[in-house]
């Protein structure tokens, strides 16, 4: 697992408001839900959408393996920026490696959220 990957996941946000109910209930989990209850639509689809980009690159690390966004927790730093404050263990990936190694970062647009998550690839 030693090369870079980047995923990037994109939400149209023309159905946000109608989507954002069964987005918190079936992606979020209750402390999640909790905290982007306060939030815009736009901020809700933009963490999905970066839990979503996040189920990819954990699929194509470990392809044996189901993962559901709800395995993948999001949260804030003070500065308002998002991080990948959980998410599943994966065979032979010392979770603090890969801790160091993934970036996230999330935005919209009027449209559009989109969500990326980057592994920087390393020896183990």
């Amino acid at each position: 697992m030693s090369r870079a990957r980047s995923f990037l996941e994109q939400i149209a946000l023309a159905g946000a408001a109608r989507h954002r109910r069964r987005w918190l209930a079936r992606d979020f989990s209750r402390t999640e839900a909790r905290a982007f209850a306060r939030r815009p639509d736009q901020s809700v689809a933009a963490a999905l959408a970066l839990k979503r980009a996040a189920m990819r690159l954990f699929a194509e690390i470990c392809p044996e393996k189901a993962f559901a966004a709800r395995s993948f927790r999001i949260t804030h730093t003070r500065r308002g920026a998002p991080r990948l404050a959980a998410f599943p263990s994966l065979p032979g990936v010392p979770s603090r490696s890969l801790k160091r190694r993934l970036h996230v970062s999330a935005s919209h647009t009027s449209t559009t959220a989109v969500g990326l998550v980057v592994y920087a690839g390393g020896d183990e």
